[in-house]
């Protein structure tokens, strides 16, 4: 793992401890269209389980 991949990760770490929503880290590029199809998968199946779980309260998602 290089340094700035090392930084990167330990950045979202700390990002994720001072937002304990954070889900999921993913990495795009709008200019060349890189990770986008991975976001709105993550975006989707993040809504699904919110959604799942304020209709199924009782149910841990």
């Amino acid at each position: 793992m290089s340094k700035t991949s090392l930084l990167r990760a330990l950045r979202g770490e700390e990002l994720r401890d001072k937002y304990p929503q954070i889900i999921e880290h993913c990495k795009i590029s709008s200019k060349i269209s890189l990770g986008i199809e991975e976001l709105q998968k993550a975006i989707a199946e993040s809504a699904t389980k919110l959604l799942m779980a304020i209709r199924t309260p009782h149910i841990k998602v």
